[in-house]
């Protein structure tokens, strides 16, 4: 495989270089490569965490943030330390040719090794099909997976590098942590014991590697934990039940030095509740927060200091788009991604992890950003203790523990009622329908991408007066609609300032400018608004906005609507799960309009 012969031909290259330049060079060479890989380490998860919450929604820095934070710091780092060491060690050193070409031969050689193995690290942590570097398209097993799937869906061990520098140098540095390069009791060992695995976990994201690898801190919240069995003794079988199936669930453990182990009698499941934000949805396709079992894990220890990496056998999640009934869905096949339904701007998902006998859970890693939930954590967080499996899902399919889909009730006290009158729809702000309200050119499009079918996927473009009077004779290029998906459907408001919904007609809603302007359906759950059409008059541009993966998510991010500019006009488009019942249009807790009887979303 092509990863193989690149770390090989550093390896060697690096060897022969400094083979020819002598042993006193080349182990300053290498003692500069290994302070650089000690700084590049040490800087890595803060500076990673510093481009995540520097990046917009829809910024491709995301996927590379991991693999830049270690990357560019070693690299930097080497040169530094080598000018530094070239100053202060100036005279060379005559030996024997044969120690001189041998020690240059063996330090060039293990500079390479670390080089290399900071680089598949880095590399690996980038936004790459599954199977990194595959030599066969289509293929991930031709490429480098040093993670893989058992039939059950249990994360196992995969396949090492001939030379597995990643392992070695992860080995090393992590040695190191505990004691040269030691500073405090949370180190590179304690926080990743398995680390040369944690870049296939994210690689292994939807769509064979095509999905979103990482997210941002600020595109979840973790609202609570539950436990089910502990401190029980239930076998096994029992704890690995459920009464959406007849028989138990097939899991093992992950093992990094070997087999998987089976599940021990006296185990529990420890399980944390996350609420992913509207951010956190995949870009492309249907626009969906997608999670795999590869891309959450938990680290676990007990008292002999002994670690365990494990990955969530289930998770509970909103089973149907019109329905607030949640279900739980099990990971027991291979690359099994479970995704958010609907058009809901927040999905909420509850992840089980089995817990063997005499572990407790220490941080929870969603798509590698790290949250604390050991005993200091656990005080401040809701918990809930489920004696049997049976309990467990009775609060499941109640979605109590789940938290629901909502974010505290809408405020209805100086909302304007309106009433839906499907034989006259002309003044009432909220439709059901996918037009940008006139058929467009495709052939003027530079920033709208379009589907086979075109429907406007996504993108922002102003459009001119010009550009809108170019219609299109041909068929193949009239772009007459917003694309949707199965299980939503597009509705659009009118928040013009003549329009009922206009949040500037409330009093306290357009207080609000710092939250989104929300639909609000009789299941209390909300949607954030994809897009909109903005009417410029003034200007005389028509901007287009539809962008489902990068949900609108304040009024500052939006046109402004003024009284100094009646004219204009804005329309805001969502998606909504198709068959619901629409209640509120609103900003923040402040419902604006309430909709009397509530607008049926059929979808029909």
């Amino acid at each position: 495989m092509i990863i193989n012969i690149v770390v090989i031909a550093i390896v060697l290259g690096m060897g022969g270089l400094w083979l020819s330049r002598g042993f006193y060079s080349a182990i300053i060479n290498m003692l500069a490569v290994v302070l650089a890989g000690g700084v590049a380490f040490a800087l890595w998860e803060p500076l990673a965490y510093k481009i995540l919450e520097g990046t917009s929604d829809r910024s491709s820095l995301q996927g590379a943030a991991w693999g830049l934070a270690l990357g560019v710091p070693f690299v930097l780092a080497t040169g530094i330390f080598r000018a530094i060491l070239d100053i202060i060690l100036r005279a060379n050193v005559k030996l024997n040719p044969a120690v001189n070409y041998i020690g240059g031969g063996v330090c060039g050689m293990v500079a390479g090794l670390v080089s290399a193995g900071i680089a598949v690290i880095s590399v690996g942590f980038l936004r790459l099909d599954t199977g990194l570097w595959q030599s066969d398209e289509g293929s991930p097993t031709s490429g480098y997976l040093n993670l893989e799937y058992e039939s059950n869906g249990s994360m196992t061990r995969g396949k090492d590098l001939w030379i597995p520098a990643d392992q070695i140098v992860a080995k090393f540095y992590s040695a190191l942590s505990r004691t040269t390069f030691r500073n405090g009791d949370e180190n590179l060992a304690s926080l990743y014991p398995d680390l040369a695995y944690v870049p296939t976990t994210l690689r292994y994201s939807y769509g064979s590697g095509k999905g979103r690898n990482t997210t941002r801190p600020k595109d979840f919240e973790l609202l609570g934990r539950y436990s089910v069995g502990k401190g029980k003794n239930l076998k096994s079988d029992e704890l690995l039940a459920d009464k959406w199936m007849a028989i138990s669930q097939s899991v093992s453990l992950f093992n990094p030095t070997g087999d998987n182990t089976p599940v021990p009698n006296g185990s529990h499941i420890e399980g944390f509740v996350i609420r992913f934000n509207s951010s956190a949805k995949e870009m492309g396709g249907d626009n969906k927060v997608a999670v795999g079992n590869a891309q959450i894990r938990v680290l676990a220890t007990n008292d002999e200091g002994e670690a365990m990496t494990l990955f969530p056998i289930a998770v509970a999640a909103q089973g149907e788009a019109d329905k607030p009934a949640y279900q739980r869905f099990r990971y027991d096949g291979k690359e099994i991604f479970l995704a958010s339904v609907g058009g809901a701007s927040e999905a909420y998902f509850g992840f089980d992890f089995v817990m063997p006998p005499g572990f407790k859970p220490q941080y929870l890693y969603v798509k590698n950003v790290r949250v604390a939930v050991g005993d200091t954590a656990e005080k401040a967080m809701k918990s809930t203790d489920f004696p049997t499996t049976l309990a467990r899902d009775d609060a499941i399919s109640g979605g109590k523990f789940l938290g629901g889909s909502a974010i505290g009730p809408m405020d209805a006290s100086q909302a304007r009622i309106i009433r839906p009158d499907p034989s006259n729809t002309q003044g009432f702000p909220i439709l059901i329908t996918s037009s940008p309200g006139q058929t467009l050119n495709k052939m003027v499009m530079t920033s709208l991408t379009v589907d086979d079918q075109n429907k406007i996927t996504d993108g922002e473009q102003r459009l001119s007066q010009e550009e809108l009077k170019n219609i299109a004779v041909e068929r193949t290029l009239r772009v007459d609609g917003f694309a949707t998906n199965p299980d939503t459907i597009n509705v659009q408001v009118d928040v013009s300032l003549n329009s009922a919904a206009c949040w500037l007609n409330h009093p306290k809603a357009a207080l609000e400018d710092t939250k989104a302007p929300q639909l609000v359906d009789s299941n209390g759950t909300r949607y954030n608004p994809v897009g909109y059409i903005y009417d410029d008059k003034g200007s005389s541009l028509l901007t287009i906005r539809f962008m489902p993966g990068a949900p609108i998510n304040s009024l500052r991010a939006l046109p402004t609507v003024s009284r100094s500019k009646p004219q204009d006009t804005l329309k805001l488009v969502y998606r909504v799960s198709r068959g619901v019942k629409l209640q509120y249009f609103g900003v923040g807790d402040h419902a604006v309009v309430e909709i009397k009887p509530q607008l049926d979303v059929a979808g029909n």
